[in-house]
């Protein structure tokens, strides 16, 4: 898929386009809960959206230590080296609040 591509289905697998799917978030919208968050990260990976996944990288993880600029091009390039083929969300809380942990499934 193109990056950005806005008639492509969003790789997150929720089977929605991009543009109404992940790439709002991409672009600058706040994910309104924690499943729209695992989902473009996930997107993010797939993509290589290394600049989404370090501004969503919370503020406590060991990357955060290291140079922004060497990391984002690192996040950039994992797609060229990962598979990111399926996304599958066996849970989530009822309110969708961003407090929550979602476990995850990713093949």
């Amino acid at each position: 898929m193109a990056k950005g591509s806005a008639s492509k289905q969003c790789p997150c697998t929720s089977g929605r386009a991009y543009a109404e799917c992940c790439g709002p978030y991409h672009r600058g919208a706040e994910p309104p809960t924690c499943e729209a968050l695992m989902r473009s990260r996930f997107a993010a990976f797939a993509l290589g959206e290394g600049e989404y996944l370090w501004k969503t990288l919370h503020a406590d993880h060991p990357l955060r230590a290291r140079a922004r600029v060497e990391v984002v091009r690192e996040l950039s390039r994992a797609r060229q080296t990962l598979r990111y083929q399926r996304l599958t969300v066996h849970d989530h809380d009822e309110d969708g609040g961003l407090e929550g942990l979602l476990p995850e499934g990713a093949r």
